[in-house]
């Protein structure tokens, strides 16, 4: 009987040992979370700086025009972040597209997609002429948070051996209105560097699931 009890004390002692060491491996794993979310949270805040930058500096872009990173993860392509004077084109809209839709699709498997021929969205051809070409739903057509009539999507991959790392878009409201040229030779000189934030988010851990919880 004694014995029974010696070894029912001990097993109780291992119990509440296990139960402690768990407690305490959960608030380490809880804090190492906390320290993981501050850094992207930091390592994002950095990105859209550098957008801005971007759009105001390098670009001299206005209230019509609009830049948009995106991230390519498990097959699919997520926003990041994205920049515009006017409010109405700042907002998120879709967060995750298919690789196969979109001038974003079109960047990702050829490197580029410009399109300056976008009809104006007043005459109804607008939704058509998007359906037709970048394999979109309407309802996704209709509700684009911006409808752009010129585009150019770029692949960022400086470097890369593999698939692209994201894609960069720039857009604007006016007709023929992106200096094609321009953007490609700035951009040459700004893609390291989005490399660089795109190789960082992804090690911290951003992907499909991270952007549809934290609303990316």
């Amino acid at each position: 009987m004694i014995f029974g009890i010696l070894g029912t004390i001990k097993k109780e002692k291992s119990i509440l040992k296990i139960t402690k060491e768990n407690s305490e491996l959960g608030i380490k794993l809880q804090s190492m979370e906390n320290d993981l979310q501050q850094h992207r949270d930091t390592l994002l805040e950095l990105l859209k700086n550098h957008i801005y930058i971007m759009y105001k500096t390098i670009f001299g872009f206005a209230q019509d025009e609009r830049i948009s990173i995106y991230i390519y993860s498990s097959g699919k392509i997520n926003m990041v972040e994205r920049y515009s004077d006017n409010i109405d084109f700042a907002r998120q809209g879709r967060r995750v597209y298919s690789s196969s839709e979109g001038c974003i699709g079109q960047a990702l498997r050829n490197g580029v997609c410009y399109d300056a021929n976008f009809p104006d969205p007043s005459n109804g051809q607008y939704v058509q002429y998007t359906m037709g070409k970048y394999s979109m739903s309407r309802d996704d057509v209709e509700n684009l948070t911006m409808k752009s009539r010129s585009i150019l999507a770029l692949a960022v991959k400086y470097n890369c051996p593999s698939a692209p790392l994201g894609v960069i878009v720039f857009e604007s409201v006016r007709h023929r209105g992106l200096d094609k040229d321009k953007i490609q030779f700035e951009f040459q000189k700004e893609e390291a560097r989005l490399v660089t934030f795109l190789e960082a988010i992804k090690k911290l851990g951003f992907d499909l699931e991270y952007s549809r919880s934290e609303g990316l």
